[in-house]
């Protein structure tokens, strides 16, 4: 079972051998990104040298995760956060969610509860 984990929990060498494998693997299909989404939405600082590797391979937009909106402007990079939109925010966090919609009018009552 391969363990699932967040930037934060990366060790740089680790960063480093799955950014060349997506350089390698994924790249040449769907071409250069400059966006990185972090995994499982946690961020790490522009301080950081994982943060720094990154950059230095051709990201510049950096996309968490939070529960209000968030933009950075920084000098070559930008950090903001994305909504996160799924069944559990639906059923358990509605309050964050009302400035977009009403999680009420789309969860369908039959749907067994989380």
């Amino acid at each position: 079972m391969v363990k699932k984990l967040g930037l934060w929990q990366l060790r740089l060498e680790r960063l480093v051998a799955d950014t060349l494998k997506w350089k390698a693997e994924v790249e040449p299909l769907v071409g250069p990104s400059k966006v990185y989404i972090y995994p499982f939405g946690s961020r790490v600082s522009p301080e950081d040298a994982r943060f720094r590797y990154l950059q230095q391979s051709g990201f510049k937009v950096f996309c968490a995760v939070g529960s209000e909106p968030y933009i950075r402007f920084g000098p070559e990079y930008l950090l903001m956060d994305r909504r996160h939109i799924a069944g559990i925010s639906l059923c358990t966090q509605a309050n964050l969610l009302r400035d977009l919609f009403n999680s009420e009018l789309i969860v369908d009552s039959v749907r067994p509860t989380l």
